[in-house]
């Protein structure tokens, strides 16, 4: 049976009150989320447990847990924007709004505009801090079978294989990701990922009024979506809608290892 865990799955939007970041270059214009600290606040937080067969809502998460990984998402115009970490806690990157990536949020500055802020004793203590990766958009490595892994930074830009079975290959995933090439083979073609980003994207495919109640029974020993029928495909890809989600564990109950081998597919492909 898979581990037990904990998760959190918070609101998070841009800071109405600032500037927004775009891309300039070959991508000019695009839309990209804030790196300041305070660019990205948080809101409602709903808690949940799963339990290695199904997850259900918790009303507070005991207090022994230690994190194993948290994620922010944002979703906009078919973007999916990722952090490993709580972009609504801390800055994120070199923290200027002034800069843009270019485009792939891999941090090469392409901006048209330079940071022109004092270089006061305060700068330099902060430049002397380690910078966290900046925003950059989802992508996959391979896995055996010809499966894909969902995280940052991956190999390649959109799933390896899909079949016509895989409900979850449109529904979670906007067209710039999804696998040109299908398999028939049904060994073949499933997902595995980082856990809270797995998570995200599972709430990202609903309204965000309905992940009280329909994001838990989507994760079972396999997770699945639903079909378009109850959530149309694109219902809950709203633009600039961002996500944080962490996942928690009893140290006395689950390891990191045992949460890593779910990750990697050693308990069998999360989504098949």
């Amino acid at each position: 049976m898979a581990p037990a865990f904990f998760f959190t799955v918070g609101v998070m939007y841009p800071n109405p009150n600032r500037t927004p970041r775009v891309s300039s270059g070959a991508t000019g214009g695009r839309w990209m989320p804030p790196k300041a600290m305070g660019g990205n606040i948080g809101g409602t937080i709903l808690s949940f447990k799963y339990d290695g067969r199904r997850a259900a809502i918790v009303p507070a998460l005991p207090s022994n847990l230690r994190e194993y990984k948290c994620y922010s998402v944002y979703h906009d115009h078919a973007f999916l924007w990722t952090v490993d970490y709580d972009a609504t806690a801390e800055k994120v990157g070199d923290g200027k709004d002034t800069t843009a990536a270019n485009g792939s949020g891999d941090g090469n500055d392409s901006s048209d505009e330079s940071d022109t802020s004092s270089e006061s004793s305060d700068d330099e203590e902060e430049e002397e801090e380690e910078e966290r990766p900046d925003w950059s958009t989802m992508s996959f490595s391979l896995g055996a079978s010809y499966t894909s892994y969902a995280g940052q930074r991956q190999q390649q830009q959109r799933l390896h294989y899909r079949r016509q079975d895989q409900l979850w290959a449109t529904q979670l995933f906007t067209d710039i990701y999804t696998a040109q090439q299908e398999h028939q083979n049904p060994q073949y073609g499933g997902l595995n990922g980082e856990l809270p980003l797995l998570i995200a994207l599972l709430a990202l495919t609903m309204p965000p009024q309905y992940l009280l109640q329909r994001l838990a029974p989507c994760m079972g020993n396999t997770w699945n979506v639903y079909p378009p029928n109850v959530f149309h495909r694109g219902c809950g890809w709203i633009d600039r809608r961002g996500l944080v989600v962490r996942v928690v564990h009893d140290p006395a109950t689950t390891s990191t290892a045992e949460l890593r081998a779910l990750e990697i597919g050693n308990f069998g492909c999360i989504f098949r």
